[in-house]
């Protein structure tokens, strides 16, 4: 019989029981930031927003992207600009 070695993640556990063991057993994380409340939608930007949600919190992300056509909201953005900030932001959500 071949053993395998099976990492542990909490992440990957029910989100009651995630609580119940940080609680119980992790370490106090020493990122200080400041994180999006659970189970609240948000209005924003959403390359800012997302840099504000815990990592392995979320199961779905809606959100509408610049499509480069002229809007308001687009001016002063390049091509190359609006290719990174698409990039960056579908990126993010894998992070």
């Amino acid at each position: 019989m071949i053993e395998t070695k099976t990492e542990f993640r909490i992440d990957r556990l029910p989100k009651e029981l995630q609580k119940t063991f940080q609680a119980l057993y992790a370490r106090e994380s020493s990122d200080s930031r400041v994180s999006l409340k659970a189970n609240s939608v948000y209005q924003g930007d959403a390359a800012e927003l997302i840099k504000l949600i815990e990592p392995n919190s979320i199961a779905v992300s809606v959100w509408s992207p610049p499509y480069f056509v002229g809007k308001e909201y687009e001016k002063g953005l390049t091509f190359e600009t609006w290719q990174a900030l698409l990039r960056d932001v579908i990126a993010a959500h894998f992070a």
